[in-house]
């Protein structure tokens, strides 16, 4: 899926060069090679990272912004962990969310939701986006506060 997506990203870049082209603008043209060469690079080291590190020992990818969490039901104390693959594009990858300390299938499906819409900043590998791990923990507490009622 991966591949695709960064071959989708390359024909529109092809093509918005290919009408820059025609108008004669060679520097353009040479720009591309250049940036086209960078991009191959960087698809190289960020595989070779993926291949080479263990998901749990990949640098931590940041969410961009603050994501809205969903709150858990029930008034119990819990922690909550979820934890997946963000690829080099900064988005989680479908199939690797691991979600614990909960049961509730509404509250793990919401959960899910909020991290494949979330939009992440990669790891920089040499100059380069990277694969990162992305985690979010969510801790609910339940306060008793008790007070002395003087007659």
């Amino acid at each position: 899926m991966r591949l695709r997506t960064l071959a989708l990203l390359g024909l529109g870049m092809t093509s918005a060069c290919a009408s820059r082209a025609k108008s004669g603008d060679a520097v353009v043209q040479a720009g591309t090679t250049a940036s086209t060469a960078a991009d191959a690079r960087c698809v190289a080291v960020a595989d070779s990272v993926r291949a080479s590190t263990a998901v749990s020992n990949l640098p931590i990818a940041v969410p961009r912004g603050r994501p809205a969490f969903p709150r858990p039901r029930g008034a119990s104390p819990a922690e909550i962990q979820a934890t997946f693959l963000v690829n080099p594009a900064g988005r989680a990858v479908a199939g690797t969310v691991v979600i614990t300390g909960t049961t509730d299938p509404e509250f793990r499906r919401k959960m899910e939701d909020v991290v494949m819409r979330t939009a992440f900043r990669s790891p920089v590998v040499s100059g380069c986006p990277s694969w990162g791990r992305g985690e979010f923990q969510l801790r609910s507490e339940v306060r008793v506060e008790t007070r002395t009622v003087r007659p």
